[in-house]
């Protein structure tokens, strides 16, 4: 298959955009039937340190089931903007909102609150603060929340809430 890719505009430009669009798009699984991909990804620059990215009518699926998924994320870059040869101090905040229905038919909602997004902070192997609130078809909402227990320490510990019941878990 193909990814066809259009650029609006020379990529430092503010405003720039990205289009990727699968075109017969295959994924060889070891052991399994190949994983075909649809829909129109845009990536779209909007400052020297932030980009949107979407997905439109996503779809990945294989001869025994199908997944579908739209998003609309902000990604920026917070830290380490002046140090461009050292990538360690660099730190990454992301949020925006998902949809979409899983391998079994089943709705669900994400949201990353732009008010506490994930960091991601390049000298930890692990989110370091933030939360998501994932909503299942049918079910509460759950809460992840990677700066518990130590407020945003680089460690894989995070806690997960559903209808005011915490537990902690390990990435």
């Amino acid at each position: 298959g193909k990814l066809i890719v259009t650029i609006s505009k020379s990529w430092d430009s503010i405003g720039a955009a990205k289009t990727i669009v699968p075109q017969n798009y295959f994924v060889a699984v070891s052991g399994g039937s190949p994983i075909q991909f649809a829909g129109t990804m845009t990536v779209t620059k909007n400052s020297n340190t932030s980009y949107s990215y979407t997905v439109t009518n996503g779809k990945c699926w294989n001869s025994s089931w199908t997944i579908l998924w739209d998003c609309n994320r902000t990604f920026t870059q917070t830290a380490g903007v002046a140090t461009t040869t050292d990538p360690l101090d660099d730190e990454y905040t992301t949020y925006g909102s998902a949809k979409g229905t899983n391998r079994n038919g089943k709705t669900f909602d994400v949201n990353v609150p732009a008010n506490d997004p994930i960091v991601r902070k390049m000298n930890c192997q692990w989110v370091s603060s933030g939360k998501f609130e994932l909503t299942p078809e049918g079910l509460d909402t759950r809460t992840v929340d990677f700066a518990y227990p130590n407020g945003g320490q680089c460690d894989d510990k995070a806690t997960l809430t559903i209808k005011g019941n915490s537990f902690e878990f390990t990435l």
